[in-house]
């Protein structure tokens, strides 16, 4: 099953009048090697639902996903560059996702690859090239048919517009002061280091926001 979809449908199956965001942070470092890391913070939705309804011990075993961040980490753990895998399960602390190191690009782009990819395709297909790093500056692609693997498995109309339900909070941070960023979904930080955009997964999959930029230092 296509990862990210594993993790989407299980905040589907509860949270279908409550939205959350994942908060996908990249932090680079001089050579462009760096850590990423993707969460997801359902506490608040949580006390949401418990207002709601009094009890959500049901909801929180459904969202019990010990085996398919299992898969994640094996699917990272297969690429070289990679390490330092960290798969968060913190059901305490109403958080889920994952960390890694890359040392450079090309393992970065490798690894979200397998991430956003669908581990029961038959197609085997070259790692998009999400991220790329030129002199003095760092291309991200966001195209829309890079994230087709978001909705192209759901099949049911009904499934797609729920992607509504969640923000995409994207953080980019760099060791030197960013020049310019020549997208304006972008905001930047006061130091210029990092830099910060959000949209929903519906308007990202679908093309109608696009975060694709190229950042100059």
């Amino acid at each position: 099953m296509n990862n990210l979809r594993l993790l989407i449908l299980a905040f589907v199956a509860v949270f279908i009048a409550s939205s959350c965001t994942i908060e996908h942070t990249i932090d680079y470092n001089k050579d462009l090697s760096g850590t990423n890391t993707v969460i997801i913070d359902y506490g608040e939705v949580m006390e949401q639902m418990g207002d709601l309804m009094g009890d959500t011990e049901g909801a929180e075993k459904d969202l019990d996903m010990a085996e398919g961040l299992s898969e994640m980490e094996k699917s990272f753990a297969g690429v070289d560059g990679v390490d330092n895998i960290q798969m968060i399960n913190e059901s305490d602390e109403k958080r889920m996702g994952f960390a890694f190191d890359f040392k450079d690009t090309k393992a970065f782009n490798k690894a979200m690859s397998n991430y956003m990819g669908d581990e029961n395709s038959s197609k085997k297909k070259k790692a998009p090239k999400n991220y790329v790093q030129k002199k003095k500056a760092l291309i991200l692609n966001f195209a829309a048919q890079d994230l087709s693997s978001l909705t192209e498995s759901m099949g049911d109309p009904s499934m797609l517009s729920m992607l509504g339900m969640f923000d995409y909070e994207l953080t980019v941070k760099l060791p030197v002061a960013i020049k310019s960023i020549n997208n304006p979904l972008y905001t930047l930080s006061e130091d210029r280091k990092s830099l910060r955009a959000t949209v929903s997964l519906e308007e990202l999959s679908s093309g109608s926001e696009d975060l694709s930029a190229k950042i100059k230092w």
